[in-house]
C-alpha cells in the first residue's frame, strides 16, 4: 500500500483503522499502513502515548513509562518526587493496555482489571476510602471484564 496515500487504512482483526489510530488495546502501538496493514505498529522508542496533566507517559519497548510533575502522587513510583526522566509504575507484573489520568489521579487497564492511584480524596480510586496513594491499587469490582477506562476529573467510567 502506498505510504503517501491519505486513504491508507489497517485491516485489524476485521475492524478498519485509520492511518495514525492508536491501538485501543496498547498506547504504544498505532496503525502504520507503510509498515503493516493487517497489525498494529509499535510506535518509536521516546514517543509520547498519553498525556496526564503535567505528566506524561512514553513508549520504550512497548510498555508506557511515566514523567513529569508529581502534584499529588500521579505518577505511581512509590515517591512523591516530579521525574525528568522516565520511571516505570510501581507493581505492575504484566504489560500495561492503557494508562489513562485526570487531575491528580491515573487509572491503569492490565489483564482486564484496573488499577488506580494518586489523588483519592474524593473516593476517586474506588479502593472503598479516601486515602491517597503513591503506587496502584486494585479498583474494587473491577478485576476483570474491563475492556477501556476514560478519566475526568473526580471520576473514572469504565
Amino acid at each position: 500500500m502506498d505510504s503517501s496515500n491519505d486513504e491508507a487504512v489497517c485491516l485489524i482483526d476485521s475492524v478498519t483503522y485509520q492511518s495514525g489510530a492508536a491501538n485501543p488495546n496498547n498506547p504504544c502501538q498505532s496503525c502504520q499502513p507503510s509498515h503493516a496493514t493487517t497489525g498494529w505498529s509499535d510506535l518509536a522508542t521516546g514517543i509520547g502515548c498519553l498525556g496526564l496533566g503535567a505528566s506524561i507517559h512514553v513508549c520504550h519497548q512497548r510498555v508506557c513509562l511515566v514523567l513529569g510533575r508529581q502534584y499529588i502522587w500521579q505518577l505511581g513510583d512509590n515517591s512523591t518526587t516530579s521525574r525528568a526522566s522516565a520511571v516505570s509504575v510501581q507493581g505492575f507484573a504484566s504489560e500495561v493496555q492503557a494508562i489513562v489520568g485526570a487531575n491528580n489521579n491515573s487509572y491503569a487497564l492490565v489483564n482486564g482489571g484496573v488499577q488506580a492511584w494518586g489523588d483519592n480524596s474524593q473516593g476517586q480510586l474506588g479502593s472503598n476510602s479516601t486515602t491517597n496513594s503513591l503506587v496502584p491499587v486494585p479498583v474494587q469490582g473491577l478485576s476483570s471484564g474491563v475492556q477501556t477506562v476514560v478519566a475526568g476529573w473526580y471520576h473514572a467510567c469504565v
